[in-house]
């Protein structure tokens, strides 16, 4: 169906996006595949939990335990075929998860994922112990152009987003989604608002159609959605059986797929599989 490089090419890429000036580097992983195109665009959020798949701490396992929960992770991307996934607790080389990139790793492994762009909303090195975390996005297609944005609210707020401008297969030679993968904190209603906001500054003076995918830590009508909902015009899927979380038995809907008005929702799912402590 469509040919790759064997080499990953990692690099860190700085490029402002969504109006908005880059507040950190992001790190773009490629190996160089051509995506065939469709005509809806599927996409897909996961929370990845560092890699540690339903463990209670990503410290407990091996290199080679998280290299197994990835790969269960790759093989459902592959056999789900999204256009664009969002991850959010992806890790870089860090202490506490193997001291790998799992975003590279992910690229590198899966047959269908081409390209990524990773957002380090924590980066930091205390008593010889490297931590390095924060959302990511990977596509099938390339990323044109890619920001990294911390939140960084106070010295404890480790949450932030990651916007990439991905082409559209079959959508027309220029045509391109900005893809937002978002983590909000878990703790402080009033903390989600805030960074909701500045999510929402970013996104106002957006000149593309955007996806906004990830773990919002809230469920509908506890209000963080509602500057996107009520503000900017964008649809959220409605219905029953969506709930992500926790991933034995799901009762709360946290982790959210919001498209703005130039998009269509047609129709979205929650999967069985578990490989995090989020479902997909």
């Amino acid at each position: 169906m469509r040919g790759w490089f064997v080499l990953v090419f990692v690099g860190v890429w700085v490029s402002g996006c969504v109006g908005l000036a880059p507040r950190a580097r992001p790190v773009l992983v490629e190996r160089g595949c051509e995506a065939e195109g469709r005509a809806a665009l599927r996409v897909m959020t996961l929370n990845v939990a560092h890699g540690r798949g339903d463990r209670f701490h990503q410290s407990q396992l091996e290199r080679a335990d998280h290299e197994a929960i990835l790969g269960e992770i790759a093989a459902v991307i592959d056999r789900e075929a999204p256009d664009v996934v969002a991850l959010q607790e992806s890790d870089g080389p860090s202490s506490w998860s193997g001291g790998f990139d799992h975003v590279a790793w992910l690229v590198a492994r899966s047959a269908w994922v081409c390209s990524g762009v990773r957002g380090a909303h924590v980066a930091h090195e205390v008593l010889g112990e490297r931590l390095e975390y924060g959302t990511a996005v990977l596509s099938r297609g390339p990323v044109r152009r890619a920001c990294s944005e911390p939140f960084g609210l106070s010295w404890v707020d480790t949450k932030g987003f990651v916007v990439a401008t991905v082409a559209a297969p079959g959508w027309g030679e220029e045509a391109a989604v900005d893809v937002v993968s978002v983590h909000l904190d878990f703790l402080s209603e009033l903390v989600r608002r805030r960074q909701v906001r500045r999510l929402v500054a970013a996104l106002e003076r957006r000149r593309r159609p955007v996806v906004v995918m990830g773990d919002f830590n809230c469920g509908w009508g506890e209000g963080c959605l509602d500057p996107l909902v009520h503000g900017l015009g964008f649809q959220v899927a409605e219905g029953e059986g969506l709930a992500t979380y926790p991933v034995e038995a799901p009762t709360r809907r946290i982790d959210w797929v919001l498209v703005s008005p130039e998009l269509r929702l047609e129709r979205s799912r929650v999967l069985a599989d578990v490989v995090s402590d989020h479902r997909a």
